[in-house]
């Protein structure tokens, strides 16, 4: 068995993409990426609270994101809050980030990517991975789960990359 900083060494190395830095690999370093981006833009409380990051300037896909959007979930009726999802706004169409999507998500594993005129996604690519039995051993709980690219519905002018975790 490796020692824990061995471990933990192998599993940057595993989670690491193959192209241009992408969504980060685990919701604790997204967190960790959140806080960071609200110290260097000194952000607001209320705009850390509301999970409302702008204006920010983020390196991911070899571009700049200039706004990010937190969503917990999970804390309703008493339940445990979790980071589920972060999503990066940059400007630029989907055709110009397509390949670099791609190259930080190659089709490998249990996962596929695939792409249309209107979205880019790398999931699981069995549908019966997703059953509680076997995700655990795919996706563990905290770990990026789905990664999408796709348009934004509100400004043509932009695309969003969106990083979602699975639950804790």
């Amino acid at each position: 068995m490796l020692p824990a900083m061995s471990q933990m060494v192998a599993l940057l190395f595993v989670t690491q993409t193959a192209g241009p830095p992408a969504c980060p690999p685990t919701a604790k370093l997204a967190e960790t990426q959140l806080a960071d981006i609200a110290a260097a833009h000194k952000l607001t409380q209320a705009a850390v609270q509301s999970g409302n990051y702008a204006p920010v300037s983020v390196a991911l896909l070899g571009g700049t994101a200039t706004h990010v959007v937190r969503q917990d979930s999970g804390g309703a009726f008493g339940g445990v809050g979790y980071l589920a999802t972060v999503e990066y706004s940059f400007s630029g169409t989907l055709a110009a980030f397509r390949d670099r999507f791609l190259a930080a998500y190659p089709t490998a594993g249990s996962f596929r990517t695939t792409c249309t005129d209107g979205i880019c996604t790398r999931k699981i690519a069995d549908p019966a991975d997703l059953h509680v039995d076997r995700i655990e051993g795919i996706v563990p709980r905290g770990s990026l789960s789905i990664a999408s690219l796709r348009t934004d519905h509100r400004d043509a002018s932009k695309v969003i990359l969106s990083c979602m975790y699975r639950g804790r």
